[in-house]
């Protein structure tokens, strides 16, 4: 047969040494009698490799089918299947190659499936046969999808077909689902487990320690192809701090998975690589759009480097690594998407997803990925005390007293080492001298069984006789609020940086600075905390006047009025807000409430610059 490439009936030979995929291919092999295998994942997970190793398990008959952008044409499609099974069968499929040859093959469909299910059928001998459809993702000719749909239907007993694709294939499975003669393995299922990494690595000559071997699982969720590419560019991995942003695997992201989308899809998976947590809603309110529920369905059936999180609404995550990847292919947009990102997971109340965002914003070029805010205990003491560790919440339960809990957010508010004598008198000061020192150590030794419950990471150093909190293990919701007022009230910045540097701190703020305790050393904190946040409620309200967005400003300075019903600079600010909205009744109104409440409470008259604004803005 002149017109078949005889070489894509050749299953692929690798020129080194395979991980035998024992489970997988045991469970293969129990579902030896399933009609269809489908192997979905991206580039690089193995389903090449487990196809072979599962085949050759079975000892069954093999017509592989290796498939390329030319067999999108029907004819070329049923020729070449009829060649591969030709090698186990020699006489099959004879009637079929005749009738392709007359006319027009997609319309006699339904008889060019009746000739290779009957020739099956007839001819499969003892032994079955195993189909091989190899990249079936080059495959967009719906002829030869609605082809594969009739056989799978009534594919005879014995004849099973194996699917490997880097997208779900256009195939309508829920018959072949409901009668449980279907087996799909996806990147959960495909990607190395532990055991499997740790063989590899040292098949390589690479014994890693198990803090390592975890740390590389976890980085690479079990991508087979990312630690062939990792060894590849790293000579010593024992010592090697693990940075998977090699140019190795970024190339290979770019080539075999990136560039091979469309504008469009490209434009989004960049731009959205910004969110650690991604619904369809955040993502339109990100770009503006109100398409990402479909495009989500595209990069689902694609299977995308996308995971589905637990839950009844469409929740999802990147693969870390392709995360990465997106992340330094972003440009010049990446610091106003991750500022954007970090305002919507704020409104949400998602501080894990905030923080994660406003640290990647202030992370060099080099960023390496060991330090996500996944290894970060996050502490947050604007409004309800919450402490967490990896997402997960450190309860009261988990640190048995609450003074362990007390002692973490004392050091974390000192930021530097405390000597034991301060400790002891600011949190111990009703305690008994003789026995201050000993109840101190109970609470250290409570606080770190409670942290270690959650890490294995060393958290609280002693030195010098004083005790202190590692700073790059923790970070603090206080210490995000300072350092974002900090850059937000500088005067040589615009406007624009102002404001979302300055919303982005607003939005932290909860509350009082640890509203719920009582302790001497933390009033004079909250008191600066709350002075800090009311300068940039002003500041920001002034801004917001720049640029005639009245509505915002009565939106975040109406509810001050109520703990501050004297603060004669919030009047003013909302009296030019109603007024710059044409509400000019509303603005009186509000002078005439900041005129009773001074006159009422303590006798006094709005200040003349107040007065003079009033008849500014109110023609009075």
């Amino acid at each position: 047969m002149p017109d078949v490439m005889i070489t894509k009936f050749l299953p692929p030979r690798f020129n080194h040494k395979l991980i035998e995929r024992r489970l997988l291919v045991k469970h293969l092999t129990q579902n030896q009698n399933c009609k269809l295998i489908l192997f979905t994942a991206p580039a690089g997970y193995g389903k090449t490799v487990l196809a072979i190793q599962y085949v050759k398990a079975i000892s069954k008959p093999l017509v592989w089918y290796q498939l390329d952008s030319y067999d999108n044409d029907l004819i070329v499609f049923i020729r070449h299947m009829v060649a591969g099974v030709q090698n186990h069968i020699a006489d099959f499929g004879e009637e079929l190659l005749q009738s392709i040859g007359q006319g027009n093959p997609a319309s006699r469909s339904r008889f060019l499936v009746t000739c290779i299910i009957n020739s099956l059928a007839e001819k499969r001998g003892d032994q079955g046969l195993v189909l091989v459809l190899d990249d079936y993702n080059v495959i967009t000719n719906t002829e030869i999808h609605n082809l594969i749909q009739e056989i799978l239907e009534h594919l005879p007993h014995g004849i099973q077909v194996i699917i490997t694709s880097r997208i779900v294939p256009p195939l309508s499975l829920a018959r072949l689902k409901v009668a449980g003669e279907i087996l799909i393995l996806g990147i959960e299922e495909l990607g190395f487990n532990i055991r499997e990494t740790r063989e590899f690595m040292a098949q390589k000559h690479h014994n890693l320690s198990r803090k390592l071997l975890e740390t590389l699982q976890t980085q690479t969720v079990g991508w087979p192809v990312a630690l062939r590419l990792l060894i590849d560019s790293s000579s010593d991995l024992a010592t090697s701090q693990l940075n998977l942003r090699t140019k190795e695997i970024f190339d290979y992201l770019a080539s075999e998975v990136f560039d091979r989308q469309p504008e469009n899809i490209q434009e989004f998976l960049l731009a959205t690589s910004v969110l650690e947590i991604m619904t369809p809603e955040s993502c339109d309110q990100l770009l503006e759009r109100n398409d990402a529920a479909s495009i989500f369905d595209i990069l689902d059936k694609q299977q995308l480097f996308l995971t589905p999180l637990a839950g009844g609404t469409k929740t999802y995550r990147y693969h870390q690594l392709f995360r990465e990847f997106l992340l330094d292919r972003l440009g010049s947009s990446r610091e106003l998407l991750l500022r954007q990102a970090s305002k919507i997971a704020l409104q949400k109340g998602d501080f894990s997803s905030a923080v994660d965002s406003q640290i990647r914003e202030q992370q060099s070029p080099d960023f390496n990925i060991k330090t996500s805010t996944k290894a970060v205990l996050q502490i947050q003491c604007l409004g309800p005390l919450r402490i967490i560790w990896n997402q997960t919440e450190i309860t009261i339960i988990n640190w048995r007293t609450s003074k362990a809990r007390d002692l973490l957010v004392y050091l974390a508010q000192q930021g530097e080492p405390i000597g034991i004598e301060r400790i002891l008198e600011d949190l111990w000061p009703k305690a008994l001298p003789d026995k201050k020192t000993a109840i101190f150590h109970t609470t250290l030794y409570r606080l770190r069984s409670a942290i270690k419950q959650f890490c294995d990471q060393e958290l609280i150093k002693y030195g010098s006789k004083s005790y202190y909190l590692i700073p790059k293990i923790y970070i603090a919701d206080f210490r995000c609020f300072e350092e974002l007022l900090k850059k937000g009230l500088k005067n040589n910045i615009s406007s624009d940086t102002a404001m979302s540097l300055i919303e982005d701190a607003v939005a932290l703020y909860r509350g009082d600075y640890l509203a719920d305790f009582d302790y001497s050393w933390i009033i004079p904190c909250r008191e600066h905390l709350k002075r800090l946040y009311m300068e940039a409620n002003l500041k920001l309200a002034h801004l917001l006047i720049e640029k005639g967005q009245y509505n915002r400003v009565v939106e975040k300075l109406g509810p001050l009025i109520g703990n501050n019903p004297f603060h004669e600079n919030i009047h003013c600010l909302l009296m030019t807000a109603y007024a710059g909205s044409g509400d000019r009744f509303t603005a009186s109104k509000q002078y005439q409430s900041l005129k009773t409440a001074l006159e009422n409470e303590l006798g006094l008259k709005p200040a003349p610059e107040t007065r003079r604004l009033y008849y500014k803005l109110c023609g009075v």
